[in-house]
């Protein structure tokens, strides 16, 4: 996933930087890497609302959401916008290509 993400900054590619580094952040919170996680999280957010891609952004938000629970800050990841606004953008249909 690393020599993806190294690849997508070399070539400016916006896009699939930002889906690697969702995947990324959510292989880190399954292994407890909480810090990398949230930054990976964060990285891939910017990413992706940058370009406009609220389904990828959501995404994003749900990463940071659940590296957040694990982390114990239940206000964060669900009473504030992570996980509550990642729900809408996630669901059937809200995908671009759907």
């Amino acid at each position: 996933m690393e020599e993806s993400i190294a690849i997508s900054r070399t070539y400016g590619n916006d896009r699939r930087l930002g889906f690697a580094l969702v995947i990324l952040a959510m292989v880190k919170v399954c292994q407890g890497e909480l810090t990398a996680a949230q930054e990976h999280g964060e990285e891939a957010l910017r990413a992706l609302e940058g370009l406009g891609d609220l389904w990828g952004a959501a995404l994003a938000r749900n990463d940071l959401g659940n590296a957040m629970l694990a982390q114990g800050d239940l206000p964060a990841a669900g009473g504030g916008p992570l996980l509550r606004e990642s729900a809408p953008r996630s669901r059937p249909g809200a995908h671009p290509d759907a």
